[in-house]
C-alpha cells in the first residue's frame, strides 16, 4: 500500500522511495570508472547492460560495494588515529551500506514486476 502526501500541489515521495536511487548511483559511477579505465563510452554501455541485467552480479556487487564503504569508514578511523574508529566506523558503514543495497535491489524488483 503506497502512501502519497499532498500538499500545496507538491507530491512528497516516501524516504524508501528515494533509497532505491542508491545503488543505481553507485553502479553508474562502477560504470563510469570502467569507461576511464578504457578510454571508451562503449565500454561504459557494456558495463552499465551487463550490470544492470545479470542477477548474480547483482549479489556481488552488493558485497562490492558494501565492502568498500566499510574500507572507507575504515580510512574515516585512520584519518583521526583511532583503532576502535576504524573498527567501529568500518562495521557501521558496511551494514548500513548493505542493508541499503539489498532493501534497494529489492525495492527495484518489485518495480519490475
Amino acid at each position: 500500500m503506497e502512501q502519497h502526501v499532498q500538499q500545496r500541489g507538491i507530491l512528497v515521495k516516501p524516504a524508501w522511495k528515494v533509497m532505491r536511487f542508491a545503488p543505481v548511483f553507485e553502479l553508474f559511477i562502477l560504470s563510469l570508472d570502467l569507461a576511464l579505465i578504457f578510454q571508451s563510452f562503449l565500454a561504459f554501455l557494456v558495463a552499465t547492460a551487463i550490470f544492470l541485467t545479470v542477477y548474480p552480479l547483482k549479489e556481488l556487487r552488493i558485497l562490492f560495494f558494501a565492502m568498500g564503504w566499510g574500507i572507507v569508514g575504515c580510512w574515516i578511523g585512520f584519518m583521526f588515529d583511532s583503532t576502535a574508529g576504524m573498527i567501529i566506523l568500518s562495521i557501521l558503514f558496511f551494514f548500513t551500506s548493505f542493508g541499503v543495497h539489498i532493501f534497494g535491489l529489492e525495492d527495484l524488483l518489485d518495480a519490475e514486476k
